[in-house]
């Protein structure tokens, strides 16, 4: 847990020092220094999180859904990097 709070002030800071458009590196296929698995994980962590959250489940299920369907889209990139 340590080391995935380590790594999200690490991925947070350079979000914030980059241009508006982001930091995409082809090369290695990483955001902001960090990889489409830990994405993923980043995501799913989200997800998770909103079900927990404090706000209604009307509001907590879309919120859900939401990094739900983010975390399936790296998912889905990682399995198109392999085919």
């Amino acid at each position: 847990m340590n080391q995935f709070e380590s790594d999200l002030l690490t991925f947070l800071n350079a979000r914030r020092s980059s241009p508006i458009n982001g930091e995409y590196n082809d090369a290695n296929d990483t955001v902001y220094g960090k990889t489409i698995q830990w994405l993923g994980l980043l995501f799913a962590a989200f997800a998770s999180g909103a079900q927990f959250s404090t706000r209604p489940k009307k509001e907590r299920d879309p919120i859900s859904q939401v990094y739900g369907m983010c975390n399936f889209h790296f998912t889905m990139l990682l399995t198109n990097q392999h085919v």
